[in-house]
C-alpha cells in the first residue's frame, strides 16, 4: 500500500501543535523531517505575509507594518515563550512561521495534497510559492486545491473581509481530500 500525504495547513499542522502534540500521538503516520538551514529564512513567511497586508492599509500616520515588524523582533527574542495573556503565545506565533521545508518535500516521491484557501493572507505567499516550485522542478506526485476567495478554515469573505461564517464549506473540503484519496 502507497503512503500518502496531504497537507491541510489549518487542520493538521494548526491542531497539533496548539495541542503540544506530535501527529503519532493521534494516530497520524508521520515522516520525520528535521531543517538543517537557517531557521531564521524559514521564519519569514508569516511575518511577511502580515507585513504585506499591513502595507495596503498604512498611512502616513498609521504606521502597520513598522508596528508589526517591531512585534515580530519581540517574538523572535521571545520565541521559547510558551505563556500568552490573550491569543497564541510568542512560541506558538513563532513555531507557525516555519513552513514545511520545500527541500525534504519535494524529496518525496509519494503523492501529496495540499489545500488552502486563498484568503489565508498568513500562509498563502508560502503556498503559492510551493505550488510554483513544484512545476519549476516537475513533480508530478503533488496536487494543489485552491479554495479561491476563502480564508485559513475555508470561509469565505465578505465584500467587507469578513469572514462569512453562513457558507460552510468543510464538507466540500472533505470530500475533496476523499476524492483525491480513492484516485491515488
Amino acid at each position: 500500500m502507497k503512503f500518502k500525504i496531504f497537507l491541510s495547513f489549518f487542520l493538521l499542522t494548526n491542531h497539533l501543535f496548539a495541542q503540544n502534540k506530535r501527529p503519532e500521538e493521534f494516530g497520524f503516520k508521520h515522516i520525520q523531517m528535521q531543517y538543517q538551514g537557517d531557521i531564521k529564512w524559514q521564519s519569514i513567511w508569516k511575518i511577511i505575509s502580515i507585513i504585506e497586508m499591513a502595507r495596503v492599509m498604512e498611512t502616513d500616520t498609521a504606521t502597520y507594518a513598522e508596528d508589526a515588524i517591531k512585534n515580530w523582533e519581540k517574538i523572535v527574542a521571545g520565541s521559547n515563550n510558551t505563556i500568552a495573556k490573550q491569543g497564541d503565545s510568542y512560541k506558538a506565533t513563532y513555531g507557525f512561521s516555519i513552513p514545511p521545508p520545500i527541500n525534504y518535500l519535494s524529496k518525496l516521491k509519494i503523492p501529496i495534497l495540499v489545500t488552502y484557501g486563498t484568503k489565508d493572507y498568513r500562509l498563502v505567499s508560502y503556498v503559492d510559492y510551493l505550488r510554483v516550485e513544484t512545476f519549476r522542478q516537475r513533480k508530478k506526485n503533488f496536487t494543489f486545491k485552491a479554495y479561491i476567495g476563502t480564508e485559513h478554515k475555508f470561509f469565505p469573505l465578505k465584500p467587507n473581509g469578513e469572514i462569512n461564517y453562513d457558507i460552510f464549506n468543510w464538507d466540500k473540503v472533505a470530500n475533496d481530500w476523499r476524492e483525491w484519496l480513492k484516485m491515488k
